[in-house]
This record gives structure tokens, sequence and C-alpha cells, in this order.
């Protein structure tokens, strides 16, 4: 129980649901729905069909609000692209989400082999900044990648104290990387800047969307696109639902 309260409450999890549409737009579309059932009552046309039938508006609305929210869309496939792309490279054990879960792969034995960078990463999760900094400090990069790699975590950790992930280090170990792997990396630290402002409870989505809009597109298989667009469209999902439990209550 605590695990799925920590998971929930945990900064990726709440940039997840905050990705899109935003509040303030979806809070208009309800307030133009009211407006114009209201508007065709008064009119008459709506008198004339049962109630059920009036909530098509919010519902077409509020799609429309999501349908539109071209940054969500990039958001939630940047999430997701950048999510399945660490699962892939991910050696040891599944990654920890969050910190109790990371202090548990910590302590098991048969994650002894980690590389040194997911090794920063899990003690990063789990708060032992001091560890991380020490790990990554003994990592020794192999490849182009594992380059990329380390200096985005060390951006990290020194954003830890300076609350911005310094892009420009980044960006010049990833250039010279294919674009798929600049892509991820990339994308990858733009996240960590998200992680930082969700924690701080500072505005996120512009940045965020600003820096994905640049890397776009991000290939994802069609079943993260599918719950992506019940992501996007959960607020018409949402009055569709409602209303169809309200019409068999009231039926009742």
């Amino acid at each position: 129980m605590t695990t799925i309260l920590e998971r929930w409450r945990s900064p990726g999890a709440r940039a997840v649901s905050d990705a899109g549409p935003p509040d303030r737009f979806v809070f208009v579309g309800a307030i133009v729905s009211t407006g114009l059932i209201g508007i065709g009552w008064l009119a008459g046309p709506l008198r004339a069909v049962p109630w059920p039938v009036w909530m098509v508006i919010p519902a077409v609305i509020l799609a429309a609000i999501g349908a539109l929210d071209r940054d969500g869309w990039n958001i939630r496939r940047a999430m997701a692209y950048t999510a399945i792309r660490q699962r892939r490279r991910w050696t040891a054990g599944s990654i920890p989400m969050t910190p109790s879960a990371a202090k548990a792969w910590i302590d098991d034995p048969s994650n002894v082999a980690a590389t040194g960078l997911e090794r920063t990463s899990v003690l990063v999760i789990a708060g032992d900044i001091v560890a991380a900094r020490a790990a990554l400090a003994g990592f020794v990069p192999v490849t182009a990648a594992d380059v990329a790699g380390s200096v985005r975590m060390r951006s990290y950790l020194q954003a830890l104290e300076t609350g911005t992930v310094d892009m420009g280090p980044i960006r010049t170990a990833t250039r010279e990387l294919g674009e798929d792997e600049r892509r991820y990396q990339l994308t990858a630290a733009a996240f960590s800047q998200v992680w930082l402002d969700v924690s701080a409870r500072r505005p996120w989505r512009r940045r965020f969307a600003d820096a994905v809009r640049e890397l776009a597109p991000y290939p994802v298989p069609r079943r993260i696109l599918a719950v992506i667009g019940v992501q996007q469209f959960a607020a018409s999902i949402a009055v569709i639902l409602a209303t169809a439990i309200m019409a068999v209550i009231v039926r009742w």
C-alpha cells in the first residue's frame, strides 16, 4: 500500500497526470458547454430531447480540446518514449520508481552487477545523494552513450542545488550520437528538469513542451498511443461515463 501511494505521489506520476490538456482549458470548455446547454434549453431545441443527449455538447467540446492540445500529445509521447528506452537498456532487475523500491533494489544482492549509471539513478531515487555522487565518480564510460549519460546525470546532481539542469554540456556530449540515442539523452535530461520542477511545485509544462517539440516525433507503439489517447480524452470520457451511469440510475 505504501508503494502504491508513493508511486501515485511521485513527481513522475504527477507529471503524467498534469501533462495535458491544461486544467484551465478544460474549465473553459466546461463553462462553454454549460452556456450552450443553457441557451439550447431556453431557445427550445433541447427541451425536445432526453437530457443525456445534452451531454453530447460537453463531450464533443472536451474531446476537441484534448485533440487540439498538441503539446499534451508531444509531452506524453516523449515521456512514454523515454520510459520505453530506459527499460530496454536497464540491466539489473526492474527500475525502481519510489524511495522504498529503490532501497530494496540497493539491498538486493542480485543487482550487484548493475552499471554505475543505474546505481547512481537508484541512489538518487532512494534519496542518498552523497552515495549517488560517489557512484557516478567511480563510473568509467565505455561508449559515447555512456559519456552522454554520465554528463546528463552529473548535470542533474548539480541541479539538485541550483534548481536548473544545465543542458549545454549535455547537448555537447550528445552531438556525435545517432539521432535516436541523442533524442533519448536530451529528452531524459529535459524530464529530469520536470522531476525537479514538480517536486518544487514549479510550473514545468511549457519548458518541457518547448524541449520535446524540437526533438519530435517520438516513435511509440500503437498500444501506447491508445493509452495516451485515453489520457488526452479523459475529460470527455468521464462525461460520457458519468452520463451513462446517471441515465441508468435515473431510469431505475
